[in-house]
């Protein structure tokens, strides 16, 4: 069985700076391959504090200095926000990155 973890990055009530919301969930995120988790999926979202993942591939690098054996998910992109060569780009680079931080 393959079981993931996903970070929510939220910040509902504002009782927190998005500093904090950060560190928090990348904190969580570090903890995630010690105890068991396969991967780590991000989701994206804009202009709310529901969640704040505005550039997944961006934040998904961050996971990657410290989880050598799960790997980071992207579930989806919205395209309409972004231009599709860029996605192309950035997926890209993640995926190189994630490959040199495990070798």
């Amino acid at each position: 069985m393959h079981v993931g973890y996903a970070p929510i990055f939220q910040n509902l009530d504002n009782e927190l700076s998005d500093r904090e919301v950060y560190a928090q969930e990348l904190r969580l995120a570090e903890m995630a391959e010690p105890m068991g988790f396969d991967s780590i999926w991000e989701s994206e979202h804009h202009f709310t504090d529901y969640e704040m993942t505005p550039d997944c591939p961006t934040v998904s690098l961050l996971y990657g200095g410290s989880n050598q054996k799960s790997t980071a998910r992207l579930p989806r992109r919205d395209l309409p926000w972004h231009k599709p060569l860029r996605v192309a780009e950035n997926v890209s680079l993640l995926d190189h990155y994630s490959k040199a931080a495990t070798s």
